[in-house]
């Protein structure tokens, strides 16, 4: 069997093992999804560079790629997390952040404090849920979900910071936070288009 066709299959059963599409390949490694589509049809052949990012993504060392497998699932290392897993740890992550604000609140009100002031272990549990989406995205997400949770954060601290103290001039605490919204906006923008140009000179290498 030809390399072309060795890495077309062992590609294949990789990516289906760990239950991605060829979208989301693509999208992890800045190509188009035409271009995963050639490799696993065996009409190309994917770089050194990216064949290597695609072992580190399988959790699987470049020979498992370049070499003809008789099951190569069995290649695959037991700590490779598919995309339901993920989600299921993120969703545990956020879960149990609630839970802990719940039980603080449960606490606070057993002592016979205000619930007034209970209730900001709910609050303050919204910035906190969003910092832990923003850990998790960054090792496994995109970047748009990204802006969208630290747009989250940077807005729900505001809403903490102006229910937490009494000052006249609390509302400043929705006026602060615009300058930095474009600054994320403007951040995270560059960010996308510098992975869109990427993507571009790579389809163009094929």
């Amino acid at each position: 069997m030809e390399l072309k066709s060795i890495v077309a299959k062992n590609l294949v059963d990789l990516r289906k093992n760990a239950g991605f599409t060829q979208i989301e390949i693509a999208e992890k490694l800045n190509y188009s999804d035409k271009a995963v589509s050639k490799w696993e049809r065996g009409e190309s052949l994917p770089d050194v560079e990216t064949i290597k990012k695609l072992a580190d993504l399988y959790s699987v060392s470049v020979d498992a790629i370049l070499r003809e497998q008789k099951d190569i699932t069995k290649r695959i290392h037991k700590y490779a997390l598919t995309p339901s897993q993920r989600m299921l740890i993120i969703l545990i992550s956020v879960g149990l952040v609630w839970a802990v604000a719940t039980t603080v609140f449960s606490v606070l009100c057993w002592v016979d404090v205000d619930n007034l002031i209970a209730s900001y272990s709910f609050i303050l549990a919204l910035p906190v849920t969003f910092i832990v989406i923003i850990v998790f995205n960054s090792l496994w997400g995109k970047v748009w979900i990204n802006l969208l949770a630290s747009s989250a954060l940077l807005w729900t601290t505001a809403l903490c910071v102006y229910l937490l103290i009494s000052l006249s001039y609390r509302w400043l605490c929705f006026i602060v936070p615009i300058p930095l919204q474009v600054v994320l906006i403007f951040f995270y923008g560059l960010k996308i288009l510098n992975l869109e140009i990427r993507k571009k000179r790579k389809e163009e290498q094929i």
